[in-house]
């Protein structure tokens, strides 16, 4: 027979395990994406968002050379375009 304090300890164990459970199965979505990401976020080619990004309509982080793009950065960038859009 399990002691009292084998059974407390299986029970926190049993809750936690439960808390946890549906977080584990979570993954981290990245902040910073690549061009190909951007791309793919956007709906348009990795090749449109380079010239977005060279043309300065899309501020980027280059660290490593790597051309990264904030994803706010990308929602503003098309909520820009509907607003274009909608007042042209």
């Amino acid at each position: 027979m399990a002691s009292p304090t084998d059974l407390l300890c299986s029970a926190i164990a049993k809750s936690v395990a439960e808390l946890l459970t549906p977080l584990l199965g979570t993954s981290v979505t990245p902040r910073l994406l690549d061009l190909d990401q951007a791309g793919i976020y956007i709906g348009r080619p990795p090749q449109m968002v380079r010239k977005l990004v060279a043309a300065g309509k899309i501020p980027n982080s280059s660290g490593d050379r790597r051309i990264l793009i904030d994803r706010a950065d990308l929602d503003q960038f098309v909520d820009r375009c509907k607003m274009d859009e909608s007042a042209g």
